[in-house]
């Protein structure tokens, strides 16, 4: 007996203006494009063409074409990195490590408008392997001075769908460093998505002895039951709920009940976004391991990165801001 796929569709409808004989077919049908892709953004089922979305759309477009040519231009993609420091002790545990984009036309562009982009097309992958890559070089490099320092690489949620854990360890195979020296970060929302999947990967992640941290922590829609099953270490706090801290008690209440769970559930805490001293001081008293921000360092250029950690090594770490 012959099975039957049933398919749910939910039509669009967009318009756009067209003069015959001054516009032209393609841009009729870009503008089309343009109207149909904000229509469904907006969550809507009509709507119609407008030149400034029209130009957010041709500039998404062309990130989406340069890029790949962008990973293979020694010019164009670098890594920064952030370091995560002890509150108590004011030695640097580890450094996060992140993406920047030259482009050669358009010269610096945010990694808060490219990277959701990239992530949510088919270059996630080659976008976070190109950094992976970088990342375990530059351990490779450490070692090789005398340095164990550790390095945390961000993932997407589309990567766990690719054959990431024999890639991953590939890449640190090739280059000989430790899987212990390696964390990788992951939203909730990503842990959150194909649970079953998911969790075998952490697992085998964990097994190898990698690192795992969930990045942005109190943004999501994790559960306490799903957190438990969760083979990571480490939480990061999100920097929205530490940069409130000034605001009265009641966030800092928030902010101190987080901590406190998650140490009873045996991660260890990272606060994101620390930017004054005064709240470095609140996060250590309510026993917050470890902090990342401003009030330590900007994301650092792997020279001055170097710098900043063998200056670190002798004494504890000073603002850089």
């Amino acid at each position: 007996m012959e099975s039957q796929i049933k398919y749910s569709v939910t039509p669009v409808c967009a318009m756009t203006g067209f003069e015959p004989g001054l516009s032209s077919p393609a841009d009729c049908l870009r503008s089309l494009s343009s109207a149909v892709q904000e229509t469904r953004a907006r969550e809507q089922n009509i709507g119609a063409f407008s030149d400034s979305h029209d130009l957010k759309y041709r500039r998404t477009f062309r990130l989406l074409n340069d890029f790949p040519a962008a990973l293979l231009d020694p010019e164009q993609l670098r890594i920064v990195l952030q370091p995560r420091v002890d509150l108590s002790s004011g030695e640097i545990r580890s450094a996060e490590a992140l993406l920047r984009w030259q482009h050669p036309r358009l010269g610096p562009i945010s990694p808060t408008e490219f990277v959701p982009i990239l992530e949510n097309s088919g270059l996630a992958w080659p976008m976070t392997r190109w950094v992976l890559d970088k990342a375990v070089r530059q351990l490779s490099a450490w070692r090789a001075q005398g340095f164990a320092m550790k390095l945390s690489v961000n993932f997407a949620a589309s990567n766990l769908k690719e054959d990431v854990v024999e890639e991953i360890l590939s890449v640190l195979a090739q280059h000989d460093v430790p899987c212990s020296l390696l964390e990788i970060e992951l939203t909730e929302g990503s842990l959150m998505q194909n649970s079953a999947q998911v969790l075998a990967k952490l697992d085998r992640l964990v097994e190898c002895g990698i690192g795992l941290a969930i990045d942005d922590f109190g943004t999501g829609y994790s559960s306490l039951s799903y957190l438990q099953r969760l083979p990571v270490s480490v939480v990061k706090i999100d920097q929205s709920f530490i940069r409130a801290l000034g605001d009265g008690s009641r966030e800092q209440k928030l902010v101190h009940s987080m901590i406190k769970l998650s140490h009873e559930m045996g991660y260890r805490v990272v606060a994101e976004g620390i930017e004054v001293p005064e709240a470095a001081e609140l996060l250590r008293v309510m026993g917050c391991d470890e902090g990342q921000g401003y009030l330590f360092a900007r994301p650092l250029e792997l020279e001055a990165f170097d710098h900043f950690y063998r200056k670190a090594i002798e004494g504890s770490v000073a603002s850089v801001a």
